[in-house]
């Protein structure tokens, strides 16, 4: 069985064109918007941070709050802020306090950095990130092999 995943945009218009260049030339607005509030770490990830994208690619934001402090007003604020920034309305934001060892794997080896409370917060998350990454692995493994079980079986 095959997944298929179709995102509609409600604007007609041509969706803006914006350079990961551009955005960063925004980073200390990015800065003093970001240290007011609880926030530790904030990634950019996804096709547009690997400058990859695709006519429906949307932007891809990673958050991690200091002690879990994301509430749906803050994530609303902080996504207002990332359409004005990036001139888009199709923001997708992850909160990587909730998020899977896979995802913050990916946002540590691909993403860019838009914002860092300080030096001791990054290399926590990545510390963090590894651990979690490995002490998972087995999982991992585990899930691979019932997987190719489950089609070996049914190509039988």
């Amino acid at each position: 069985m095959h997944t298929i995943v179709m995102r509609f945009h409600a604007d007609v218009e041509k969706i803006k064109d914006v350079s990961l260049c551009e955005v960063m030339k925004q980073e200390k607005e990015l800065r003093s918007f970001f240290r007011k509030l609880p926030v530790d770490l904030v990634f950019l990830h996804g096709s547009f941070s690997m400058q990859n994208m695709k006519p429906l690619s949307d932007i891809d934001i990673a958050l991690l709050f200091q002690n879990d402090k994301g509430t749906f007003s803050l994530i609303g604020k902080i996504r207002e802020k990332m359409e004005e920034v990036f001139g888009r309305t199709d923001i997708d934001i992850a909160i990587l306090n909730r998020a899977s060892p896979l995802l913050w794997m990916n946002v540590l080896q691909t993403g860019k950095l838009l914002y860092c409370r300080n030096e001791k917060s990054f290399k926590q998350f990545r510390l963090k990130t590894i651990q979690r990454y490995l002490n998972t692995k087995h999982l991992r493994r585990q899930l691979h092999l019932s997987l190719q079980e489950a089609v070996l079986r049914k190509a039988s």
